[in-house]
């Protein structure tokens, strides 16, 4: 029971951090656009940092029409990460308190699976984009060895998939079952 618990805090801690930095990520863009300061380093797996320039400058001031395409990019991809986790915390909550047989919780996992599969889709392609315009390297590979990688995200979405489909065709059991009686 302590684990399912966890399992709740866990993903609530996780949607609120996420719900607050989804809400500042205007904020910051708004402090780009106004400020002659901000630059993005892009470094060659794709992945980009924002930074704040001192004296000597590392580009002409400013972000460019370039870094906001990127900037508005990692904001869909962070908002498609928070819809996952948004679903996915639908379903564990009707599970743990309602019951684990109901649509919304399969629906939910469908949902939460579905979001997972689009963002590694998306985070794949933009990446691959990333390097293309800040590095003119134009390379496709696959990152095997993190909980962040393509194909372990596909599989995780797959898998969340799966789960609604057979919670769905429990709910499909349960009532045949409950009609024999």
């Amino acid at each position: 029971m302590k684990s399912i618990q966890l399992l709740k805090s866990l993903i609530n801690i996780t949607y609120y951090i996420l719900l607050i930095g989804l809400l500042f990520y205007p904020l910051f863009m708004v402090y780009g656009i106004f400020a002659d300061n901000v630059g993005i380093l892009v470094n060659s797996s794709g992945d980009s940092t924002y930074y704040e320039l001192n004296e000597d400058g590392y580009t002409n001031g400013g972000l460019g029409g370039k870094d906001y395409v990127v900037i508005a990019l990692s904001f869909i991809k962070s908002l498609l990460f928070f819809l996952s986790i948004h679903y996915l915390r639908k379903a564990v909550v009707r599970m743990i308190d309602v019951t684990m047989y109901d649509t919304l919780v399969s629906t939910s996992l469908g949902l939460t699976g579905n979001c997972i599969i689009i963002y590694a889709i998306f985070d794949s392609m933009f990446r691959v984009i990333k390097r293309a315009v800040y590095s003119g390297q134009f390379t496709i590979g696959l990152d095997l060895d993190s909980f962040n990688s393509f194909i372990f995200l596909i599989i995780l979405g797959l898998f969340f998939l799966l789960i609604g489909k057979v919670i769905t065709r429990g709910m499909e059991l349960k009532q045949e079952n409950d009609l024999t009686i």
